[in-house]
């Protein structure tokens, strides 16, 4: 099944819901929200920025989402002064907003990865990135790293 007979068939279904259901475009909006920040994943494409990889996650869960400072805290298995201080810094270092995108083909990173504190955030992405198959140097592309870093992160997990 290819991509516009797939949004054809989402589309429909919206359709059928608000029918049914009586719903507004905003009543669904939220219920897909829900449902995503439940298991929510941040797109590897995010992580290619000036950011560190906790700063880029933060900035990403409290723009495209709409959480709170303790929400994503308890996601990420952190101090709730941690994130306040992440994403403060992030929003220094890049003033863009982050919206909430499906892209297509894009690597989703699950938030469980980055709540692990047994490896730092950037080793925990590389170690997720590596185990999936991705090479490297594919790795550092992603990331906007250099490789060596990466190879001491792959190394260092």
């Amino acid at each position: 099944m290819n991509q516009s007979s797939k949004l054809e068939e989402f589309i429909i279904a919206v359709r059928r819901l608000k029918t049914v259901s009586n719903l507004s475009d905003s009543d669904i909006i939220n219920i897909a929200k829900k449902e995503i920040v439940r298991k929510p994943s941040i797109p590897i494409s995010i992580f290619a920025s000036n950011l560190g990889i906790l700063e880029t996650a933060v900035k990403y869960l409290k723009e495209a989402f709409g959480l709170t400072y303790a929400k994503i805290a308890l996601m990420l298995n952190r101090d709730q002064r941690t994130i306040w201080v992440c994403y403060n810094r992030a929003c220094a270092k890049n003033s863009k907003k982050y919206e909430m995108g499906f892209s297509t083909g894009d690597i989703e990173i699950p938030i469980e990865i980055l709540a692990n504190r047994t490896l730092s955030p950037l080793c925990a992405v590389c170690n997720y990135l590596f185990n999936l198959g991705v090479t490297k140097t594919t790795i550092a592309k992603l990331l906007n790293r250099k490789v060596q870093n990466i190879w001491y992160a792959i190394k260092k997990g």
